[in-house]
């Protein structure tokens, strides 16, 4: 039933509401604000393969890993539980699509990612920020009286900073014949096919 809906039906279920300040903090490009459109529907393309049942068997090899390692870490100190699976999960994910292993949950670039989610939860949470959307004036107020202008600006640079510096390792490893398989080094090397811009790689 949820596949009909959300894939099958995906035409009439798909859409969002608009959010004024996710669309400038995220730039318009964050699967989950994006409006249903073709922009959205190439992205949800290029990412196909990394999440389907083959793409993930690819992967079995770098969880087998991870999950080694938290075993380990549950053994040497158990009441530290939720931070090993955090570390783990995050370790896995960022190998996956990075190439990056995170040996520790202190290890960059594990703590800007869940600073900037975290802050990034906290602002759009209802009743964080003013109805821009339900009263679009409020998007033309100064922005010394509109904190949260200058607040989804810095949140937005973060974010490009935090992932531009991800794809650039990519890139370099791309460039020197040392790619390590990653979701992201596919993706760059496959853009055009997809229609992507630097911008919605990134």
């Amino acid at each position: 039933m949820v596949r009909e809906l959300l894939d099958k039906r995906s035409g009439s279920t798909a859409n969002r509401s608009p959010m004024h300040l996710a669309e400038v903090a995220l730039e318009g490009l964050n699967f989950g604000f994006r409006p249903y459109d073709a922009t959205l529907k190439n992205m949800r393309r290029s990412i196909s393969k990394l999440l389907s049942k083959e793409g993930c068997s690819e992967h079995m090899r770098i969880q087998q890993a991870e999950v080694s390692q938290l075993m380990y870490d549950l053994l040497k100190r158990p009441e530290a539980y939720y931070t090993h699976v955090e570390h783990s999960s995050l370790s896995a994910i960022f190998a996956v699509v990075f190439g990056i292993r995170c040996p520790r949950l202190e290890s960059s670039p594990i703590p800007q990612l869940t600073g900037l989610q975290d802050d990034l939860d906290e602002f759009l949470s209802p009743g964080h920020h003013p109805p821009l959307d339900l009263l679009p004036i409020l998007k033309h107020v100064p922005e010394r009286w509109a904190e949260w202008t200058s607040i989804s600006r810095d949140l937005k640079n973060r974010h490009r900073e935090l992932y531009y510096d991800l794809f650039e390792a990519c890139e370099r490893r791309i460039q020197t014949d040392a790619q390590n398989g990653c979701f992201a080094e596919q993706l760059l090397l496959e853009q055009d096919k997809y229609g992507l811009t630097r911008d919605m790689v990134a």
